[in-house]
């Protein structure tokens, strides 16, 4: 009976601390619902907590509202109902995320002007490598969520296009999007709504956002492709769209 105790105490101490209060709070709370109106020594006793400890969790306890002190020598301590105690523990819970979202934000605008500073430098990379489908997928639906411009779309991989429909079409009534993709992609009913809709006649898989960023991808289904703000290169998928090479529907 004992053991069978121990185990429920245990697991009532464990759900208390996954909570937010520490081991000794979790321990003195309930410690105090068997044996309410207790002094810090009696608490010491039972629960097996320094003395030098069991103060400073006791007011652990009263700062978020789960007990009571009654002044007196000594000091006598109350347990409140568990509705209302792990309700003040919620609360307490819901402060502390607000707190930390609003630092989380705080940080977003603090350092991102370094990496903007930084992506903006002159002297930047010719050319990043990205892999993995996933990686890829995100880089270019992020880069096409937050285009302000243009999208200019040349793709031949089927599957690739398939990823990517739902996001264009979300995006083809908000921004300038010109498309060209292989005669299988540009079948697709779908896509009939876009002004700038052409066959390509090579196959590659380029997304251009606002006239300056670029990705290839070179090989979708082994997931390698190339971020770029390379003039050059952006020029040329530039050409490529507009000459021969493209047939509009």
């Amino acid at each position: 009976m004992i053991e069978t105790e121990k185990l429920i105490n245990d697991s009532f101490i464990s759900k208390l601390k996954a909570l937010g209060l520490s081991t000794y709070a979790a321990k003195v709370y309930l410690a105090l619902l068997s044996n309410p109106n207790s002094s810090a020594t009696f608490l010491c006793n039972e629960t097996g907590i320094p003395d030098s400890k069991m103060y400073y969790t006791l007011k652990e306890l009263h700062k978020i509202g789960m007990i009571d002190v009654r002044e007196g020598s000594p000091n006598t301590y109350n347990p409140l109902h568990p509705k209302m105690a792990i309700s003040h523990l919620k609360q307490e819970l819901l402060e502390n995320y607000s707190h930390k979202v609003k630092e989380a934000d705080t940080l977003i605008a603090s350092i991102s002007p370094i990496f903007e500073n930084a992506e903006n430098q002159e002297d930047m990379e010719v050319a990043y490598v990205i892999n993995g489908q996933k990686n890829i997928l995100r880089r270019i639906i992020h880069l096409m969520s937050n285009s302000n411009d243009e999208i200019l779309i040349i793709i031949s991989s089927n599957n690739l296009f398939q990823t990517l429909l739902p996001v264009l079409n979300n995006l083809k009534s908000k921004i300038t999007v010109k498309f060209a993709g292989s005669i299988e992609i540009c079948e697709n009913s779908d896509l009939f709504q876009i002004n700038n809709l052409k066959i390509s006649t090579c196959s590659c898989n380029i997304v251009l956002t606002d006239k300056n960023t670029l990705i290839t991808v070179s090989s979708w289904e082994n997931g390698i492709a190339i971020l770029t703000n390379d003039k050059g290169l952006v020029s040329m998928c530039h050409e490529f769209y507009e000459n021969h090479l493209c047939q509009l529907v």
